[in-house]
């Protein structure tokens, strides 16, 4: 396997602070050749996302 980023000893590594809604539905919107306005992204309680 190989890493698409390394980080030096002593750097810290960022970590997303919550789920990124509106970038999950532009990445789904961008693959499925729509626009952005019609991809929707919902959290459910179970911590699964449902895009629509």
């Amino acid at each position: 396997m190989k890493a698409l980023e390394s980080y030096g000893e002593g750097e810290q590594v960022p970590i997303p602070e919550g789920p990124d809604f509106d970038g999950i539905a532009q990445a789904v919107s961008r693959g499925l050749g729509l626009p952005r306005g019609l991809v929707t992204v919902e959290d459910v309680p179970d911590g699964d996302q449902i895009i629509s």
